[in-house]
């Protein structure tokens, strides 16, 4: 069995809070292939117009970065996926549920709990402003809600990363060239996870708990393996762009 991460642009949007990597945001959905049935982590963006709705962003994507269309283009169909990892509740990641109507989503306790009531900061991003229901919704009776780490078989597992959000997680998946971890949020881009003279990592801007941060990326540390940042064009290279 031999297992692939695929990631799949769903659009960009310009954003100056990533100055990091420059002044666009990409989203994607990613796909791990090779497996008795692929795997999904996250879901992406919502469409255009909604995202303008709810968020003020201007989403651009084309047709063939339409969710259903990046999904269809490596041959898998969406009705027929089981298991969403969702890495977190944030609506840029869990936009498109609805596109996965047979899929058990894996969501953290914690992060259920903290996105039925966020703090007022976050608000927007866990789609609690006011404007229709959160996204996040679209999939509450599909939802399995787990507590810390999970083996999935297939040569992955959940790992629970808090900090960004407190139920942030991510999936670790053998590959042949070694353990790779999808990593949501908890490092958005190769320059967070690859830090400069002063840190060795750079946590995302947006945190709910710092100290639990700092102990998650001890921990990614910990586990030896690469990195797969969730809003760097990077991945997109053979390779990805990593340190």
């Amino acid at each position: 069995m031999t297992l692939t991460v695929v990631p799949l642009l769903v659009g960009t949007a310009p954003d100056e809070r990533i100055a990091l990597t420059g002044d666009l945001l990409p989203f994607f959905i990613f796909v791990v292939l090779g497996g008795r049935q692929p795997v999904v982590v996250d879901t992406g963006t919502p469409g255009r117009e909604e995202v303008k709705w709810r968020n003020g962003m201007r989403l651009v994507r084309d047709e063939a970065q339409e969710p259903l269309a990046t999904l269809q283009a490596i041959d898998v169909d969406p009705s027929e996926v089981e298991l969403v990892v969702q890495t977190h509740l944030h609506w840029d990641h869990c936009g498109n549920g609805a596109l996965f109507p047979n899929a058990e989503f894996l969501v953290q306790k914690e992060e259920l709990r903290y996105a039925v009531a966020p703090a007022e900061g976050d608000l927007e991003l866990f789609n609690a402003n006011g404007k229709g229901l959160p996204k996040w919704f679209d999939i509450f009776d599909q939802m399995t809600v787990i507590e810390g780490d999970r083996k999935l078989g297939d040569g992955m597992s959940v790992v629970w990363l808090p900090g960004h959000t407190p139920g942030s997680q991510g999936l670790l998946v053998g590959t042949p060239t070694g353990t790779v971890l999808i990593a949501g949020d908890t490092v958005p881009t190769y320059a967070h996870w690859r830090g400069d003279e002063s840190r060795r990592h750079i946590p995302n801007d947006l945190a709910v708990d710092l100290d639990a941060y700092a102990r998650t990326y001890d921990r990614i540390d910990g586990l030896g393996c690469e990195v797969v940042p969730s809003h760097d064009l990077g991945v997109l290279l053979p390779g990805g762009a990593g340190p």
